[in-house]
């Protein structure tokens, strides 16, 4: 009897004591919400290269190990000021300490990026001229555009659109480059000096290129075709089908009002946002003549 009391006395003087320890908090292996790792970072947001600074609350004493970037940042303090080079990005903290349980934590940086700044397109190289006769040669290139975080800055689509028509003028890119024709996966331009001019496109107004759809066997295409539009009579255009003389297509012979012409373009900066805008010119008769 006396051996049960003494059992029973030292449960009671057990379960006292760890009444006691949880009381004050002092289990080394359990986590509550009053040792519960946290991190802050600020700012939460913005463009590389970005300094921000990241605060590691909710525990303390031990060892904070940062990890971001590929690069892990081991200290005895809890706030750490680092440059990210690359956004967005996410990081961990690895929170250790003799007697308690490893804790982490993620955090998240994001990316703040505006579109490209687009400006005013120019045609033929000229700021003033702003109308467009049907038949002519026009190259049109932007060459205000930028990235207002300072990164490069690309045109990857375009298209030209007469108001009269359904179908949209053909837009060239001379030499042509790319998988999928008739769209080009480069905008470029030869001007009449057979000069290079990138982020810029070739249309002759008024002319929708039918698509060579018999194919013309090429040198870069062997065994295969290009499938792509033709140039107008009297004009070819590097790498496409046609070359003007023998080119069996016609324009049209019929006469057509002045009518208003809608070019649109879409540029992307390095980190992949995006601006579209469009621009509308007046276009002048078509004499519905066979002269180009």
């Amino acid at each position: 009897m006396k051996t049960k009391t003494m059992v029973f006395i030292d449960l009671m003087a057990v379960g006292v004591l760890l009444a006691l320890l949880f009381l004050s908090g002092c289990f080394p292996w359990e986590t509550t919400t009053e040792n519960q790792l946290s991190v802050a970072v600020s700012p939460s947001s913005g463009y590389y290269p970005l300094n921000v600074t990241i605060t590691i609350s909710g525990v303390t004493e031990g060892q904070y190990s940062v990890i971001v970037e590929g690069h892990t940042y081991t200290q005895g303090s809890n706030i750490l000021c680092v440059t990210i080079n690359h956004l967005p990005c996410e990081g961990e903290v690895i929170w250790e300490r003799p007697g308690y349980a490893t804790q982490r934590a993620q955090f998240y940086i994001a990316l703040d990026n505006k579109g490209p700044v687009i400006g005013m397109i120019r045609l033929n190289g000229l700021d003033d001229l702003w109308s467009l006769h049907p038949r002519y040669r026009y190259i049109v290139d932007a060459p205000d555009a930028y990235d207002p975080e300072g990164g490069p800055v690309t045109l990857v689509d375009a298209h030209v659109q007469v108001a009269r028509k359904i179908e949209e003028d053909t837009i060239f890119c001379p030499p042509f480059v790319g998988v999928n024709p008739p769209k080009p996966d480069v905008y470029h331009a030869f001007d009449r000096n057979r000069r290079t001019i990138e982020n810029a496109f070739v249309f002759h107004c008024t002319w929708t290129g039918p698509i060579d759809k018999l194919g013309v066997q090429t040198d870069s295409h062997v065994g295969g075709y290009t499938y792509l539009p033709f140039s107008p009579p009297g004009y070819g255009e590097s790498g496409y089908p046609g070359q003007g003389t023998n080119c069996k297509i016609d324009w049209s012979r019929d006469r057509a009002p002045a009518s208003m012409t809608t070019i649109t373009e879409t540029w992307r900066d390095q980190d992949g946002a995006e601006t579209t805008e469009s621009w509308v010119i007046p276009t002048g008769p078509d004499p519905g003549c066979r002269i180009y």
